[in-house]
């Protein structure tokens, strides 16, 4: 074996940007400036959209920072959306909801000892 055929592990690590809590409003604020900003230089006149997976921080700490700020983090200047496993986890609930109200109707035209659940192979 050579030396070049027997090389040094890579040491790969991710630091945090910033030494600050994201969930704090001083970084809500920034990250949504620079959103604001970022789409401006990349895509003038295109409307920013910033999306969380925690409704916390949409509906609690970026509205009450969208309403102190309204020259800069207006609602018509940066729209805030519900990111992907907050859609998702509604999308689950309602799926549950649905499944239950249909067992519960199912059960109620059944006759007792009989499955509410149609078999595959029947429907």
């Amino acid at each position: 074996m050579t030396n070049e055929s027997v090389k040094p592990k890579a040491v790969i690590g991710v630091l945090p940007q910033f030494p600050n809590k994201a969930a704090t409003p001083s970084m809500m604020k920034h990250a949504m400036q620079l959103t604001v900003y970022d789409t401006e230089i990349l895509n003038p006149g295109q409307s920013p959209v910033l999306g969380a997976d925690q409704p916390l921080y949409i509906y609690d700490v970026a509205k009450q920072l969208q309403w102190a700020f309204p020259d800069t983090l207006a609602e018509d200047k940066l729209v805030l959306l519900m990111g992907a496993l907050h859609v998702e986890d509604k999308m689950h609930q309602m799926i549950r909801k649905a499944a239950q109200g249909l067992r519960v109707e199912q059960h109620s035209h059944s006759s007792p000892g009989t499955n509410i659940w149609p078999s595959p192979v029947c429907a």
